[in-house]
């Protein structure tokens, strides 16, 4: 990932940028996003995911099926959308 945009999130960040299977943006024109989180080292984790969008908006679904999002959560999202 080239990451275009990071922030703070728990102990490590979310990052938005250009994914690794298209490191210009010129191929799909779509970023994805990353939730770096810190190895038993302190470093960023490889094994950290980074999710396409499309997948990240099908993840949101699951989770809110299977009632995972929290109400206030939820408040949240719908304040965002």
């Amino acid at each position: 990932m080239v990451p275009i945009h990071r922030e703070p999130h728990r102990e490590g960040e979310l990052l938005l940028g250009w994914p690794t299977w298209d490191p210009t943006g010129q191929k799909y024109k779509r970023m994805s996003v990353k939730y770096s989180y810190p190895d038993r080292r302190g470093r960023p984790s490889r094994g950290a995911p980074e999710v396409p969008m499309e997948t990240l908006v099908a993840m949101l679904k699951v989770a809110l099926r299977h009632q995972q999002i929290r109400p206030a959560e939820r408040v949240q999202l719908k304040k965002l959308l």
